[in-house]
């Protein structure tokens, strides 16, 4: 059984908890570490469980307290060698040398019996990875900041039976927002930005399997976006090709700054899970 939580989704701060129930891992640390340590106590999660952080990328939304967290932990940082390199100019997201672990594109490593594969995906920092994580038969992937749809993002979805994926602006709402200029349009849409509702939308149609359990859009633009309008925009989308957000695929959205879930899967289908309990002190 694997639980997920999201404790912030966006540009305000990304971080995700993973957990077997023997061994837990965080994906990004772009939050405060006093609501991180909150979180903890308020969904009884061990500290003493969780055996590493993975980092996407270096944007301070997803690493702005890496640093911090890795010692308060006292775990290891996973990420690309340019990534680990680039973190290290600021005091909260500077890593200790000893606790820094490259890992490569493709090649899958091991925390606990999670067997987790990164994988490269597009978007204008040093490097970019998704990490696709592989435990007692379930896959769980977590893809964001996309700058456009690749052959690794069809892969990965196509072999995954839970997928966080980023659905960050609406065309529509991103076209009429007079804060924005030309130049930063361009970039959000380019191909080494962000993708929208409709993008998320397409790349789910086209590699949509019966395996594909649940989907979590994340990183929501909070001036181009709404959680209502992005999940209406992809249920609509699947459901006029054919597949239903109630029968086929479980479809959620993460919130940007509160906490999401947490949610437990299974062989059994997937739940929320509304149990808390603190059996620890931290």
């Amino acid at each position: 059984m694997l639980k997920f939580i999201s404790f912030g989704s966006g540009s305000s701060g990304n971080c995700y908890y993973l957990s077997n129930g023997q061994d837990a891992i965080i994906i990004d640390a772009g939050v405060g570490i006093r609501a991180v340590k909150k979180n903890f106590l308020k969904y009884g999660i061990n500290p003493a469980k969780i055996k590493a952080i993975l980092v996407t990328h270096d944007h301070m939304d997803h690493s702005r307290t890496v640093g911090a967290l890795s010692r308060l932990l006292n775990v290891k940082v996973y990420s690309s060698a340019e990534v680990l390199k680039k973190l290290n100019w600021a005091r909260l997201s500077r890593v200790e040398p000893d606790a820094c672990v490259a890992v490569d594109e493709e090649e899958t490593f091991c925390v606990g019996s999670m067997e987790i594969t990164p994988f490269r995906l597009p978007h204008d920092a040093v490097d970019n990875y998704g990490y696709s994580v592989s435990d007692q038969g379930q896959v769980f992937t977590v893809m964001t900041d996309v700058g456009k749809p690749t052959d690794n993002v069809s892969k990965y979805i196509g072999c995954s039976d839970y997928l966080v994926l980023e659905a960050d602006y609406d065309d529509d709402m991103l076209a009429a927002n007079p804060r924005y200029e030309k130049k930063l349009k361009e970039r959000i849409k380019g191909g080494k930005g962000h993708l929208s509702n409709r993008q998320a939308a397409q790349v789910l149609l086209e590699n949509y399997h019966e395996g594909l359990q649940s989907v979590w859009l994340c990183h929501l633009s909070e001036e181009n976006n709404t959680p209502e309008l992005a999940r209406t925009t992809v249920a609509r989308f699947l459901g006029d090709n054919g597949i239903s957000t109630e029968t086929d695929l479980r479809l959620e959205v993460l919130s940007r700054r509160t906490v999401s879930g947490p949610w437990l899967m299974s062989d059994k289908g997937i739940s929320a899970d509304h149990q808390l309990k603190v059996d620890f002190d931290f």
